[in-house]
């Protein structure tokens, strides 16, 4: 994953400091408390002294806890909008795949939606993860049906 990030703009540490982990498991809890009642709120920002309140609707709240629990448990977090556009290699990257595989993928079989931007091909983040997504529901499928074959077979897999 490492990978996807090279030349998008990151700013700071990556890796959450055992502080930022402590912090992070208080919001956190603090943060799950409040979302039992699933509306937004109002969060305060304090630094030098100065306050500054921002309202902030239930949906925002859950997607911070999200990155707060991530944190909490020592996982680096980058944020991404889902229909931000990859590179061929950074697609390929995240379905751990080769660059190769990856073409005939989009080309061959047009299993995920690309756009030509001059020469390159560029793939929205959004339909690599719906087609991993897909990847992956197909591969259980099979990986079920394999082990129900097993058992009628009387193979010894329980």
């Amino acid at each position: 994953m490492a990978d996807i990030v090279s030349g998008l703009p990151i700013s700071g540490e990556l890796v959450p400091s055992e502080a930022d982990q402590r912090l992070a498991r208080e919001g956190n809890r603090i943060l799950r408390e409040h979302l039992k009642a699933d509306r937004g709120g109002t969060l305060k920002l304090v630094d030098d002294g100065m306050e500054t309140e921002v309202e902030v609707s239930a949906s925002v709240l859950r997607h911070l806890d999200e990155i707060l629990s991530h944190i909490s448990r020592g996982q680096s977090v980058l944020v991404l909008p889902l229909d931000i556009e990859l590179t061929t290699q950074q697609a390929a990257d995240v379905l751990n795949v080769s660059r190769p595989y990856l073409i005939s993928l989009l080309e061959d079989e047009k299993a995920i939606p690309y756009r030509m931007v001059g020469k390159h091909r560029r793939i929205r983040l959004l339909d690599v993860l719906a087609h991993k997504r897909r990847f992956l529901e197909e591969r259980e499928a099979v990986l079920r049906e394999l082990a129900a074959q097993a058992q009628e077979l009387g193979m010894g897999y329980e």
